[in-house]
């Protein structure tokens, strides 16, 4: 005789393990067994981590924005980016450096009662004039070498010179080979500043523009 089936009984395919449910609490899911208090807890740290990963977002988008291309070119993660900022950084602090030591040098020799001396030596010729910079005894020497006819006029010149800082305080000139050869001894105004980079610049544009 067939069995009567038990209504208390579950089916084999209800009979699995039971899963979490949920109800539904304002826009947000509770899970079972979860007090108000743990669940305020849990919406807070949800949303205080997602607008933590939203600050991280924009502070990396910020920061690779102002990393040259070069630096992370072929580069695809997060952390390659960083290594290559990081590479960037310290390029950056090599060239500061660079730039603090040849100011401090330029402010030394710069100061009043201090002998000056040029960091490097250097010429510079086009259409038949040349200068040459160099160290001497009173601070720095100037050869000015000029054709008679066409050539670079002195006081345009020693308004050059003026210009970044320098004075003139001796001038010897002679003719030889139909040019002018004029050697000047020369020093830094006081309370000015010499930039020997501008200053080679400075005369490069002079001869270009004869």
């Amino acid at each position: 005789m067939a069995r009567a089936p038990n209504p208390n009984s579950c089916k084999p395919k209800s009979c699995t393990k039971k899963r979490k449910s949920s109800v539904a609490f304002g826009d947000n899911n509770v899970l079972d067994n979860e007090s108000p208090v743990e669940h305020k807890k849990r919406i807070i740290h949800r949303d205080v981590e997602r607008q933590r990963r939203q600050e991280m977002a924009a502070l990396y988008q910020s920061l690779r924005s102002l990393v040259p291309d070069e630096y992370l070119q072929g580069k695809r993660s997060i952390s390659d980016h960083m290594h290559g900022t990081v590479k960037y950084v310290r390029h950056m602090k090599r060239k500061v450096d660079e730039l603090i030591s040849k100011r401090d040098e330029l402010q030394e020799l710069t100061k009043p009662g201090c002998s000056f001396s040029i960091l490097t030596e250097f010429t510079v010729s086009l259409n038949k004039t040349s200068v040459r910079v160099q160290s001497s005894t009173t601070g720095m020497q100037i050869i000015l070498k000029t054709t008679l006819r066409g050539g670079l006029p002195l006081s345009k010149f020693l308004s050059v010179l003026n210009g970044e800082g320098l004075s003139v305080i001796s001038c010897v000139s002679t003719n030889a080979n139909e040019g002018q050869l004029h050697v000047m001894e020369s020093e830094v105004d006081q309370g000015r500043s010499f930039d020997q980079t501008k200053l080679q610049k400075r005369l490069k544009e002079l001869l270009y523009n004869l």
